[in-house]
């Protein structure tokens, strides 16, 4: 479970080349500034700075990265999700990502979804490392 800097800023990137491509605009550095202050661009590049930190054992930062998401941008992504290259968020308005889920590439969540495990699986989730997988 590591993931270096780098892999983090490749991750941002592919995110924001889906989210140029939905637009039909190339990436470039005025898109990259425009994504950034997109909320949903912005949301999604806070939670892979999180999963950063966590994979590096600084618990205390993934969970104030985790908290600011979850405060200003109403985003719960757990720090255990896995998330592919290429997330795009439509909107970034009550999204829950549960512990240990899985996402693949390319996967795109509108506002208002939950990806968790089922309260009547959660003893079989509490015990595996395996959640639900998209």
């Amino acid at each position: 479970m590591t993931q270096s800097l780098r892999d983090t800023f490749s991750l941002i990137k592919s995110d924001m080349q889906v989210r140029a491509n939905y637009e039909n605009k190339p990436l470039n550095l005025f898109q990259v500034i425009k994504f950034i202050l997109n909320v949903a661009v912005f949301s999604s590049i806070l939670f892979r700075f999180q999963r950063f930190f966590y994979c590096h054992h600084l618990g205390l930062i993934a969970s104030i990265l985790k908290a600011i998401n979850g405060i200003i941008f109403t985003v719960n992504i757990d720090s255990t999700a896995n998330i592919g290259a290429g997330f795009f968020m439509m909107h970034a308005s009550y999204i829950c990502i549960g512990p240990n889920v899985t996402i693949g590439k390319n996967c795109m969540m509108a506002h208002q979804n939950s990806v968790c495990p089922s309260p009547f699986f959660s003893e079989k989730f509490t015990n595996s490392a395996q959640g639900p997988v998209i």
